[in-house]
């Protein structure tokens, strides 16, 4: 942890949400942009950055890109659903949450990413078991799921981070194959819990499982997007992206590789002893 970049880029932070919690009023309660928009050309880069950039160029995306697509709840003109009850001690808290780290689970707990895979397949894959981080064969497996019609989802919660080095993405050979995928970035990522990313080779089949649409959770946008309520348990969901985003802009990837082969560097040298 790099104390001096913390408090200083942390600062910055607590006056950027003074800042914003300050001018909340002036603000528009409701987005005015467009489902896709943040995939436009142009808008966001095709790929993380390699080096580490700054905090300062970050918030100027925010302000740019993302806070006009966000709905304020905490607006005082903003009467839909409930206020999400925000308060700066509750903020201070959450700051202090995240410092700590505390998983606070048994290794009786299964992640939701896991679950909600397995509420729609019968055959899990694992990159990397907890107990020894052993790899199944995905290419065998993918085969033999493809051929008797099963579903076939990847949990590689702990060790898929590696991936990020080129040099250990031979490991999932046959990813292909599957139908779900996941990986915990909170894990082996340098990002904090909870920070869960799946993929489905078709989501729909997922979505129309979870479907749930009552008259006011329905919008003009519906036949547009995915909805990720219907892909998961619960009915909202935290912003969890953002600090994967921030993770990659303020690290870059080279630091985030270099984190795991160093790691890796030093289980082979425990293994010498």
């Amino acid at each position: 942890m790099d104390s001096a970049a913390l408090t200083r880029d942390g600062k910055d932070m607590l006056e950027y949400i003074a800042k914003f919690w300050d001018t909340l009023r002036e603000r528009k309660p409701l987005h005015n942009v467009t489902p896709g928009y943040l995939t436009a050309p142009g808008v966001l880069p095709d790929r993380p950055p390699d080096e580490p950039e700054e905090l300062k160029d970050v918030l100027a995306d925010i302000d740019k890109y993302i806070m006009p697509g966000m709905t304020q709840w905490n607006h005082p003109h903003f009467f839909a659903y409930f206020p999400s009850s925000c308060s700066y001690p509750s903020i201070v808290a959450d700051m202090l949450c995240s410092a700590v780290a505390c998983i606070g689970f048994t290794w009786g707990t299964a992640s939701e990413a896991t679950l909600v895979a397995l509420l729609a397949a019968r055959n899990v894959a694992t990159i990397g078991t907890t107990s020894v981080c052993s790899y199944d064969n995905l290419k065998e497996l993918g085969e033999v799921c493809a051929k008797e019609n099963l579903w076939l989802h990847i949990d590689a919660a702990y060790a898929g981070n590696s991936i990020i080095c080129p040099e250990y993405r031979y490991l999932i050979d046959g990813v292909e194959l599957a139908d779900s995928y996941n990986f915990n970035p909170h894990k082996w990522m340098m990002t904090n819990f909870d920070c869960s990313a799946m993929w489905f080779k078709d989501c729909h089949l997922v979505a129309n499982a979870f479907n749930v649409d009552p008259l006011y959770l329905q919008h003009k946008h519906d036949n547009e997007v995915i909805d990720f309520r219907h892909l998961q348990i619960p009915l909202g969901r935290r912003f969890r992206s953002l600090k994967l985003w921030f993770g990659f802009r303020l690290l870059g990837v080279k630091a985030l590789q270099e984190n795991i082969r160093t790691q890796i560097a030093l289980a082979k040298e425990f293994e010498r002893w």
